[in-house]
This record gives structure tokens, C-alpha cells and sequence, in this order.
């Protein structure tokens, strides 16, 4: 799941999506798609009012299953998001960790290589996640630095 976020993006706005899917051939837009509302179901644990927000089919009118369109599902990840924009975003103090926004950091991660980057914001609607944007790298990931940093995977970049 992580692996499809890293792959895709996480998308945080219309925009991100828009562009996110026009990028993909249309046999590969639901994957996608799919992939960001297991993400924020399972990893970011976000909540809804409406509990079929992240189903990926329904009963039809025989009582069979089918699959959602791909349109019913971007409307679903579109919902998922507007929902998260309507919190505050606020960078919370947490015990022994930085705060991270508008610092430089140098990330190491598994394979050991260590990215240099720049924590551009948290991401709305979830306290301990950041958007990073990594030098080289268009895209912006989402990461939780928080325990990165306690692992001692995350440095502030002091100049």
C-alpha cells in the first residue's frame, strides 16, 4: 500500500487528482485511485461520516455486486479530501521530535541511501504526517516524521 502511495503521490487536492489520473493509462486509474483510499482508510486512519466512502463496489438492483466507476471512486477520494481540508492544519509539538515544517532534512531510508529534502507542510487533516518534497524529485511524498526522526532516520539540516 505504502509502495503505491511512494509510486502515485498522495493526492491532497482536485488539482493533485486531476493531474495524478491524467498521467495514468485508463487501465491503470483505478488502481491508483483505489490506492489512495486504502491508504487513507488503513495508514492515515481517516474517518467518515458515510461508511461506504471507501467501498470499491455496491449491490445493484439484483442484489449482485459491482464494481464502482472509476468516476464514483475519484468522487469518493474527492469527498475523503475536501473533508480533510475543512480541519485546521496546525503542526503539533510533539514530546522529543522537532517541529519539521519549513526545515531541511536529510532522510535515510531502508536501502540506506539518504535523500536530502525540504518539509514543505504537514498534511491536512493528519497531525503527524508531512509533505516532503526531495531534491532531483517533482514529486511532493508524504511521510511521518516523527518516527522516522526518533528512529534516527530523520536529521534537521543545520547550515
Amino acid at each position: 500500500m505504502t509502495n503505491d502511495i511512494c509510486y502515485y503521490g498522495l493526492w491532497q487536492n482536485r488539482q493533485q487528482v486531476e493531474e495524478g489520473l491524467s498521467r495514468l493509462p485508463t487501465n491503470e486509474q483505478r488502481k491508483a485511485v483505489e490506492s489512495q483510499l486504502k491508504f487513507r482508510r488503513t495508514v492515515l486512519k481517516q474517518k467518515s461520516d458515510d461508511n461506504k466512502i471507501f467501498n470499491f463496489s455496491r449491490k445493484n438492483d439484483q442484489g449482485k455486486y459491482v464494481k464502482l466507476t472509476i468516476d464514483e471512486l475519484k468522487k469518493n477520494l474527492l469527498t475523503l479530501i475536501e473533508d480533510t481540508l475543512k480541519e485546521v492544519t496546525t503542526e503539533r509539538v510533539h514530546p522529543d521530535v522537532p517541529l519539521f515544517v519549513g526545515e531541511k532534512i536529510d532522510h535515510t531510508f531502508s536501502d540506506g541511501i539518504v535523500y536530502k529534502g525540504y518539509v514543505i507542510s504537514g498534511v491536512p487533516g493528519f497531525p503527524l504526517w508531512y509533505n516532503v518534497k526531495y531534491e532531483g524529485d517533482e514529486a511532493i511524498y508524504a511521510y511521518n516524521l516523527a518516527e522516522d526522526y526518533k528512529s534516527g532516520d530523520v536529521q534537521i539540516v543545520v547550515e
